[in-house]
């Protein structure tokens, strides 16, 4: 018993950080980027009297700050420079962006600041035989990489729902560790 007893108290306060660490790290206040591709297709145009049939390509990326605090320079590189190769970009909605070229040749879309909850959406219209992976590059913000979702995103739930299933967790989490400590507690007065 006074073994465990030992063990317990070390391990107490250990228990006690990670856990507060995991509850700061879920009401953190900081920018959060992420980042989805919204489509990536490929058009046949119909020939007409006016000209020969032709194919486009297309695909759009979407930033977003899903963060609690506003993300600052987010930068949107591309492996090549879009005019030279004819590609056609449109942002929206209408947002406040620079361009710049890149020293390897590339070039980069700078936004200053995205707001929290903030989407900006990047569309790409090109001609074959360039296609999508060929032009983006990883996106960052001064707050760090953009985490890629590689799924569609949905709704969330309400916010009061979010937070009953956090407390939920959190309490089955201390129930859990209570039921190991009492296990352990009369597991030592068995063997004892």
């Amino acid at each position: 018993m006074g073994e465990f007893s030992l063990v317990w108290r070390i391990a107490e306060p250990i228990i006690g950080g990670v856990l507060l660490n995991i509850i700061l790290r879920m009401i953190e206040r900081r920018p959060r980027v992420v980042v989805y591709y919204g489509h990536v297709g490929e058009f046949h145009v119909q020939p007409t009297q006016h000209n020969t049939a032709f194919g486009v390509h297309t695909h759009s990326v979407v930033v977003r700050n899903a963060g609690r605090l506003s993300a600052r320079n987010v930068r949107v590189p591309h492996r090549l420079s879009l005019a030279a190769a004819t590609v056609n970009v449109s942002v929206y909605p209408d947002t406040p962006f620079s361009r710049s070229m890149m020293p390897g040749g590339g070039e980069e879309f700078l936004f200053p600041a995205l707001v929290p909850g903030q989407e900006v959406t990047i569309s790409y219209l090109y001609y074959p035989p360039l296609t999508f992976n060929q032009i983006n590059l990883p996106i960052s913000s001064d707050e760090g990489m953009a985490r890629v979702l590689t799924v569609m995103p949905r709704p969330l739930p309400p916010k009061w729902l979010l937070r009953i299933l956090w407390a939920l967790v959190i309490a089955g989490g201390i129930s859990v560790i209570t039921a190991l400590v009492l296990l352990g507690e009369w597991i030592a007065t068995k063997v004892a």
